[in-house]
């Protein structure tokens, strides 16, 4: 999904939201897992790890504390956002 989302940021809203900047948007995946995609083949995770989208970056080994109006709080760190996409495991 994060790396869906990347993509998106990338190519859709550099393409259709002129009033958007890409360069301005972030996707943070938080994971309590300790790597990337922990649930296929350990190559694809190193892969999905090497490859570096606009603004992303990986929160791995720690669990999402609190979620409000102002964005999330993990491990003690408030992650600042205007858009929390959520899903199920």
């Amino acid at each position: 999904m994060a790396g869906a989302i990347a993509v998106m940021v990338r190519t859709t809203l550099r393409s259709e939201f002129k009033r958007i900047d890409p360069r301005s948007a972030r996707v943070i995946l938080v994971d309590m897992a300790a790597r990337v995609l922990g649930t296929f083949a350990e190559s694809s995770g190193r892969r999905a790890s090497a490859t570096r989208a606009v603004g992303r970056r990986a929160e791995l080994g720690h669990a999402v504390d609190q979620i409000d109006e102002n964005g999330v709080v993990v491990a003690g760190e408030r992650i600042a956002s205007k858009a929390v996409i959520w899903t199920p495991v």
